[in-house]
This record gives structure tokens, C-alpha cells and sequence, in this order.
């Protein structure tokens, strides 16, 4: 197995690969985040597989400049210098688009078949436009994933059915003026009656962003790597 092509930048433990898209459309430009000592294990990557996180910006980042995405969320967090024990992928939305759930989990697999990743650990997370986008990600290909965690998402047209194996972390500001509460709790509702295993974080005198206090708590990071599930072969 041999790296993908592309430019490397920063240290080990906080790797950022930039990668463009096709002329085509067809998929999402994004950033890769490599964990510490990525480089030196890679070699022994059949001795080494790592979990992989998908993260989904806001619409705060959309556009054609992958330096939007250090703006909030897991690249800001990463080019502040955090560390995780994940391969992170974070793609970005075009201006004037949502998230299509389709482009998404074909990055997803074009990245999984390349680079060194436990397939039994496959998580999505996402803030904002990327908490909708987490939700209709999971409802498209719940099997793919051991565990999600979107945050203050719009209210998305799910099968609440689809739900009930899978582990989800929901977390929403009660202040929120842009996506109001309601829309959490609805989402919520609907997948804990459906036998769920739904955790729900309401944050006190929060607004619209619960994204950064989740972040900075690594708690998250442990909820994710408790949840283990079978690999699947991806396609």
C-alpha cells in the first residue's frame, strides 16, 4: 500500500493532506488529518488500521477555499494543534449547495479503500448544515457506521426505523436562534421511539454554536471508540 498523491502540510499528529476534486463535480473537495505517527506506521499498515471520522462543516465554510474549513469544528481544533486517534476526512459543500449524501458516501469509500482504515470503526459527525447532513448520511447508509454524532442539524426527513442499531450523540444549544432546539428534539423523539440508542445534550445559555464546547470536551472521542460493530464491505 502506498500513499495517495498530494501535498503534505504540518507535523505528524496534526497532518493536513488537500486534495482537489474532479472537474466533474462528482465529488468533494476535502481535507485529510493523519494521527500521530501516521507516517512511521504506515509501512505496517496491515498491522495498523485506524478509525476513521467524517466530518461535515457548516454553511459558514462552504465554498471553493479548503482554508475555510480551519475557520470552526474539528480543522480549526486541528490547526490549533489537537490531536486525535482518528483518520479525519473533511470535505467541503460548494456555495449555494447542501450536503448530497450520495457525493458524500462515494468520498467516503474512495478514501477507505485507500488509506489503512478499521472498517468496524466508521463514525460521522457534523456541525449546523453538517448535523443535517450527519443525520441524512446515517439514514442513507446506517450501516456503515458504528456511531454518529451530529450537532444543532435541522430537522431531516429520516426512516426513524433505520436508527435503532445505531449509536447517536445528539447535542443543541438551548438558546439557538438559528436552528431552534425544536429541531433536535423532534429528531430525537422519533429515533428513541424506534429503540434508539440516543444520548441527548441540551447546553444551558447556548446559541447556535454547541459545536465548540463538544469539541474541546474529549469526551466525545471516548463515546466514539466505545462502538464497535462488524465491518461490512463498502461499496
Amino acid at each position: 500500500m502506498t500513499p495517495p498523491h498530494g501535498s503534505i502540510y504540518g507535523r505528524p499528529g496534526s497532518t493536513i493532506r488537500m486534495k482537489e476534486s474532479a472537474r466533474n463535480h462528482s465529488t468533494y473537495n476535502h481535507l485529510l488529518y493523519y494521527p500521530e505517527n501516521y507516517n512511521q506506521i504506515y509501512k505496517q499498515a496491515k498491522l495498523k488500521k485506524y478509525p476513521f471520522l467524517l466530518f461535515l462543516h457548516g454553511s459558514g465554510e462552504c465554498g471553493n477555499d479548503l482554508n475555510l474549513l480551519k475557520n470552526a469544528g474539528l480543522p480549526q481544533l486541528i490547526a490549533d494543534g489537537a490531536q486525535y486517534p482518528f483518520v479525519i476526512a473533511a470535505p467541503q459543500c460548494p456555495h449555494g449547495q447542501w450536503w448530497d449524501s450520495g457525493i458524500v458516501y462515494k468520498l467516503l469509500v474512495e478514501i477507505i479503500k485507500t488509506l489503512p482504515v478499521d472498517e468496524s470503526r466508521i463514525y460521522v459527525t457534523g456541525l449546523s448544515m453538517g448535523g443535517s447532513g450527519t443525520w441524512a448520511l446515517a439514514n442513507d447508509h446506517p450501516d456503515c457506521f458504528s456511531a454518529i454524532i451530529p450537532i444543532c442539524g435541522l430537522r431531516t426527513d429520516i426512516d426513524p426505523k433505520r436508527f435503532k442499531h445505531l449509536p447517536v450523540w445528539c447535542l443543541h444549544g438551548e438558546n439557538d436562534d438559528r436552528v431552534p432546539l425544536e429541531n433536535s428534539i423532534e429528531m430525537i423523539e422519533q429515533i428513541k421511539n424506534e429503540g434508539c440508542d440516543a444520548r441527548f445534550t441540551i447546553y444551558p445559555d447556548t446559541g447556535h454554536d454547541a459545536w465548540t464546547r463538544t469539541y474541546k470536551n474529549r469526551e466525545w472521542v471516548e463515546w466514539l471508540l466505545r462502538h464497535k460493530k462488524q465491518p461490512d464491505s463498502l461499496t
